[in-house]
C-alpha cells in the first residue's frame, strides 16, 4: 500500500506543475491579445421637415477602443469599415450610401492623426470595405481610442415611414499582409419622427357647369369649362410633404352612340380655392395636361405640404376643336375620372372618381346633299388568288360621290371602328391597310382631293372653295386600293371582314 501511495504522489507532482505552467501561458496570450471595443454615443433625431431635408451630424457618435496589449506592435497598419446592407426599420429602408463617417479626433492614446496620416473628409458608407486610415506609418499604443462622427445626408429619401432605421457596421484593423488582426461590430442608427405617409387623407371631387358647342366656329375652336372640376383635400392634420396628384380617363367620352378620344380633352390648374399651401409654394404647372387612360401627372412633388385640415383646388377642363367634334352626333358626351393622391414613396394615399360631361348640340344648317350612287355604298375587295396579294387589287366607283352644295365645303372620311372584323375570326385587320384616292372630274381644277389610309380618325379627302357656279354640283371618282404584299393582310385568316365608311360634310 505505501508503494502504490508514492506511486501516486510522484506522478502526481509533475502533473500539478504543467498544470501550473499552462495556467501561466494563458494568462500571457490573454495580455498581449489584439481587440477592438467601443461604445455610441446620441444618434440624429429628425422631428421636421426641415430635419429631414438638410444634413445631420451626430458628432462623436462612435467611440473606437484599440486594445493592443504592450508586446506588440503593427506598422503599416490600415483600419477599414464594412456596412452589412441598408438602413431599415424592418419595413422600409434608407439606402447606406446616404450615411457617412468622419474621424473626429483621437481621445487618449497614440500615435496622432497626423502621425497616422488620417483625413477628415466624411466617408460614404458601403457594403464593400472602405478605408479610413490606410497604412498608417505610425504604430498604435497599447490602449488607443477613436472618435467618429456620423453625418446622414439629408432629402427625399428620407421622406419615409417614422422609426428607428438601422443597420451593422464592422471595423477591421489589418496587418501590412492584409490579415485581419481585429474587428468590432456597432449596430448604428438614426431616428426619425417626421410623418410623412399622408395617412389618414381623404380625396373628394365634383364638376360644374358644362359646355355647349352648337357652331361651327365653337366646334372647330374648342372651349374652355373654367373651374369646371374641383378637387378637395381633406388633409387631416398631416402635412404629406412630396405629394403628387395624378389623373386618368376611365374610358372615352361617349354620348352612347359615338366616341371622342380622352386625348382632346385636357385640364389646367386654375387656383387653391381654400386651404394650403400656395399654387405657388405646391410649385404646380399651369400648363394644360391632356387626359390619357394612363395616369397623367396634374401635380409634381409638391414642394410644400398641406397647412391646413381642408384644401381645395380648381382646374379648367378643355376640350379641343376639329373634325372629331364635327363629326359627331349631337349628345352629352361623358366619361368618369379617376383622381389620385399619392405620397413622397409614389405610394397610393387616396382616390375618388368624377363624371365629366360636355354637350354637343350643332345647330348648322347649311344646304348641303352628299349622295354615295352607282354602288359606291358597297364595296367588296376580293383576294382570290396569291396574286391579288403580291400585286394588291384596286376598285374603282366611277362618280361614286355626288356633292351639291352652295358655300365652300369639306368632306372628311372616317372608318366606324378600328378596323375590319370578321365573325369567323377574333382577328382585326388595321383600317389602314385600304387606301381611299377621290379625284375630281377634269376642269375642276380648283378642288383640292387627297389620297390617304382609311382610319378611325377622320381625314380630309376633299376640298371644295366653291369658287364657280360650276362647282355647285360635283360628282367625284372613288377608289379603293390595296399595296402589294401588305404583310398584314398575308398574315390574316380567311374570312370576310367588314366595317362601316362614312363621308361627313361640313362647311370650310
Amino acid at each position: 500500500m505505501k508503494t502504490l501511495k508514492r506511486f501516486f504522489t510522484k506522478i502526481g507532482q509533475p502533473c500539478l506543475a504543467y498544470l501550473a505552467v499552462a495556467q501561466m501561458l494563458l494568462l500571457a496570450s490573454k495580455t498581449d491579445a489584439q481587440s477592438l471595443a467601443g461604445y455610441l454615443g446620441a444618434p440624429c433625431t429628425l422631428e421636421t421637415y426641415a430635419d429631414i431635408m438638410s444634413p445631420c451630424t451626430a458628432n462623436n457618435y462612435i467611440f473606437l477602443q484599440y486594445n493592443f496589449g504592450t508586446g506588440k506592435s503593427y506598422s503599416n497598419w490600415t483600419l477599414k469599415v464594412k456596412a452589412k446592407g441598408d438602413f431599415t426599420n424592418a419595413k422600409h429602408s434608407v439606402p447606406v450610401e446616404y450615411v457617412s463617417l468622419r474621424f473626429n479626433r483621437v481621445s487618449t492614446g497614440n500615435p496622432s492623426a497626423s502621425a497616422m496620416g488620417v483625413s477628415s473628409i466624411p466617408l460614404p458608407l458601403s457594403t464593400s470595405d472602405v478605408t479610413v486610415i490606410n497604412r498608417s506609418p505610425a504604430p498604435l499604443n497599447s490602449y488607443t481610442e477613436h472618435v467618429f462622427d456620423m453625418i446622414l445626408q439629408g432629402g427625399n429619401h428620407l421622406l419615409v415611414e417614422p422609426g428607428t432605421y438601422s443597420t451593422t457596421i464592422t471595423f477591421s484593423v489589418v496587418d501590412d499582409r492584409n490579415k485581419t488582426v481585429a474587428s468590432k461590430d456597432f449596430f448604428i442608427s438614426f431616428v426619425i419622427n417626421y410623418n410623412n405617409s399622408c395617412s389618414g387623407i381623404s380625396l373628394g371631387s365634383y364638376s360644374g357647369n358644362q359646355v355647349s358647342f352648337s357652331i361651327l366656329n365653337e366646334l372647330m375652336a374648342g372651349k374652355t369649362a373654367q373651374e369646371y372640376l374641383t378637387v378637395q383635400y381633406g388633409a387631416s392634420n398631416s402635412t404629406c410633404q412630396g405629394w403628387s396628384l395624378k389623373v386618368r380617363a376611365l374610358g372615352s367620352f361617349s354620348n352612347g352612340s359615338y366616341q371622342i378620344e380622352p386625348e382632346h380633352v385636357m385640364l389646367r390648374f386654375n387656383r387653391v380655392n381654400s386651404g394650403g399651401p400656395s399654387a405657388s409654394a405646391i410649385g404646380v404647372s399651369t400648363n394644360p395636361v391632356a387626359l390619357s387612360t394612363s395616369d397623367v401627372t396634374l401635380i409634381d412633388h409638391s414642394q410644400a405640404g398641406f397647412q391646413k385640415t381642408y384644401t381645395t383646388h380648381t382646374f379648367d377642363m378643355i376640350i379641343e376643336g376639329g373634325n372629331h367634334l364635327l363629326t359627331a352626333s349631337n349628345g352629352a358626351y361623358s366619361a368618369y375620372l379617376l383622381f389620385t393622391l399619392y405620397n413622397e414613396n409614389n405610394q397610393i394615399v387616396s382616390e375618388t372618381q368624377v363624371r365629366a360631361i360636355f354637350q354637343v348640340q350643332s345647330t348648322m344648317n347649311y344646304s348641303f346633299t352628299l349622295l354615295l350612287q352607282n354602288t359606291a355604298d358597297q364595296v367588296s375587295l376580293a383576294f382570290n388568288t396569291t396574286s391579288d396579294i403580291v400585286n394588291g387589287i384596286s376598285l374603282t366607283k366611277l362618280n361614286g360621290l355626288k356633292i351639291t352644295g352652295y358655300s365652300p365645303y369639306q368632306v372628311i372620311v372616317k372608318t366606324s371602328s378600328e378596323g375590319y372584323s370578321s365573325g369567323t375570326s377574333s382577328y382585326i385587320l388595321p383600317a389602314e391597310v385600304i387606301k381611299l384616292e377621290v379625284t375630281p372630274p377634269s376642269g375642276y381644277a380648283d378642288i383640292a382631293c387627297y389620297t390617304h389610309n382609311l382610319s378611325p380618325t377622320g381625314q380630309v379627302f376633299i376640298s371644295n372653295p366653291m369658287s364657280s357656279s360650276t362647282y355647285q354640283m360635283v360628282q367625284y371618282n372613288l377608289r379603293y386600293f390595296t399595296d402589294p404584299l401588305d404583310s398584314r393582310i398575308v398574315s390574316v385568316p380567311e374570312g370576310t371582314y367588314s366595317s362601316n365608311v362614312l363621308f361627313i360634310i361640313v362647311p370650310q
